[in-house]
């Protein structure tokens, strides 16, 4: 998957950005954390107006968790919740990807 976002600076310094991709498990037989990190990118020094695309790219399958029971890797059924954002506590939910099995 991969998120496209285009960054402004807004202020009056030149300054870089850096936005995170974060991915909210579905509840399932496994534990997984509320949110984990999947991908990153940072701007270039931008100056004060200047405007910069960027991408950030993760593979799903990144996240797969191991099952010890079944000697496995895999991704649980459901929705996976896609959050984008400039860090782990300022993010929103931009995207969910379903899995159906």
């Amino acid at each position: 998957m991969t998120l496209t976002a285009d960054v402004t600076n807004t202020g009056g310094f030149p300054g870089r950005e850096g936005g995170q991709v974060y991915v909210t498990a579905p509840e399932g037989k496994l534990k997984k954390p509320w949110q984990e990190l999947a991908g990153f990118a940072k701007t270039k020094l931008l100056a004060p107006g200047e405007t910069q695309t960027v991408e950030i790219g993760f593979d799903l399958a990144e996240l797969a968790s191991f099952d010890e029971a079944e000697h496995v890797y895999l991704l649980e059924k459901g929705g996976y919740v896609v959050r984008v954002g400039t860090s782990s506590v300022d993010n929103a939910p931009a995207a969910v990807l379903t899995l159906a099995r």
